[in-house]
């Protein structure tokens, strides 16, 4: 693979042959938000303050947030608000009407029909119109609410929207995404793990104390992002959705979907145990089918998927990390448990089509860059990719998160794990290519509308 890069990891460490224990890095951030959205940031419950300290918003928080952000949505537009099986969305009209906005009420934050792309829910389509300057980019849409995690999603399907500002930081950012790797990691500190080992050597049994010591000798984990902005919304749902899958993993909360157990229960009902000194880790990576497209280079279709990978790796004392090229049978197990539910899941929890909405967003603009669709079209991009036409907000930084432990017996051992990750080559999804009559007849019948946006 090619391109970028989101390598996300969550450790396991295998302590002695004896214990395994399960760490839960509580990496999460916050959902940006317009200026005017009430409720502060907060994505899937977590959030994180301006010193960059990972937190969790409790019940009575979360229903305050929800509370918040239904009074400051605006009314859908009747005729945003039906649902279509293709939306149509030109780039040219979209810049044009966002700079009369901004002329008539200079200052005044966008609205929302604006900052939700007229309720798309996924990119589909890209259609090149040299005739008419224009890139325009489709798929299903509908209106939108706040659903009960406070995130914006589709009013018929429960999917989350598309956002202008995550647009802004695909088109933004595209060169670094070609040049560098798109990476979130969470690691412990040296110290950590050299306060960890000595603590471990001094335990005989395993019980409520230890697993306190294990969350205080590890402390605070660091986080590290690079490729797209570390406060930008796209590098915190990645941190998300990292974070809800090693919440199902390691049996802190049980997945929302029926046949998907933890990690940790396949240990405890499985006679095999993996060996004491390797610690699976597993990441989201992006699985798309090749991109469908005319021949000519003015329609493209994109077929997205995602597929959960597996490895076991192995730390060393010094806290050095490093992948053995081996998978244990249960971890492989509960991956491709994962990657068979993962539309499913992402149906109930939606941080994951979140995810899949920033793997788009990030294909179509390496797509309009590497194939030069906007010199093609003749298109004057600049409002997009300048990132002083249109400010994208900045959310706190994610800097540090606390250890969380989970433990379970199995057998004779106390198990203890982590893990977790996401890596994607958005460029290299460009790469690969096939023609379809199909998509020029999507293009064809996209009959262009007096709006910015039309069915």
């Amino acid at each position: 693979m090619c391109g970028i890069q989101t390598h996300w990891t969550v450790r396991l460490y295998a302590c002695t042959a004896r214990w395994a224990l399960l760490l839960s890095f509580l990496a999460f951030a916050p959902q940006a938000v317009a200026q005017r959205f009430g409720g502060g940031g907060a994505v899937g419950g977590v959030q994180v303050d301006v010193e960059g300290i990972v937190s969790s918003v409790d019940v009575k928080g979360l229903a305050t947030l929800r509370k918040a952000r239904e009074e400051a949505l605006q009314a859908v537009p009747s005729d945003i608000a039906k649902a279509s099986d293709l939306r149509k969305v030109s780039l040219r009209k979209l810049a044009e009407a966002i700079a009369a906005h901004q002329d008539k009420r200079a200052g005044a934050p966008l609205t929302d029909d604006f900052n939700y792309l007229a309720g798309l829910q996924r990119i589909q389509y890209i259609f090149v119109y040299p005739e008419q300057k224009d890139i325009v980019i489709a798929g299903p849409a509908a209106g939108w609410k706040i659903n009960a995690q406070a995130e914006v999603v589709g009013s018929n399907t429960g999917l989350p929207v598309l956002r202008l500002d995550d647009l802004l930081v695909a088109l933004q950012n595209t060169e670094q995404a070609r040049q560098t790797m798109i990476s979130c990691s969470i690691d412990p500190t040296p110290e950590g793990i050299q306060r960890l080992n000595g603590f471990l050597k001094k335990q005989k049994v395993m019980n409520a104390g230890v697993k306190a010591g294990v969350e205080a000798s590890l402390g605070k984990q660091t986080v590290t992002l690079t490729g797209v902005p570390a406060t930008s919304r796209c590098a915190h749902v990645m941190l998300a959705a990292d974070y809800r899958m090693k919440r199902y993993a390691m049996h802190l909360e049980p997945a929302p979907v029926k046949g998907m157990p933890s990690y940790l229960e396949l240990l405890r009902s499985s006679r095999s145990k993996p060996p004491a000194d390797l610690s699976p880790r597993w990441w989201i990576e992006a699985d798309y089918q090749p991109l469908l497209t005319d021949g000519e280079g003015l329609a493209w279709e994109i077929r997205p998927g995602v597929k959960v990978m597996s490895e076991d790796e192995k730390r060393d004392a010094a806290g050095k990390l490093r992948g053995t090229g081996r998978v244990n049978a249960l971890a492989k197990k509960w991956s491709d448990t994962m990657t068979a539910k993962y539309k499913e899941l992402a149906a109930k929890d939606s941080i994951f089509a979140e995810l899949q909405n920033c793997m788009d967003l990030a294909v179509a603009a390496a797509l309009i860059s590497k194939e030069q669709l906007a010199e093609k079209a003749g298109l004057d991009m600049s409002i997009y990719t300048d990132n002083r036409r249109l400010v994208v907000d900045g959310l706190p930084m994610p800097k540090h998160v606390q250890t969380e432990v989970s433990v379970a017996k199995s057998g004779r051992e106390w198990l203890i794990t982590a893990s977790g990750g996401v890596q994607f080559h958005s460029w290299g999804v460009t790469a690969k290519q096939e023609t379809s009559d199909a998509t020029k007849k999507a293009r064809e019948s996209a009959a262009a509308g007096a709006n910015w946006w039309w069915d």
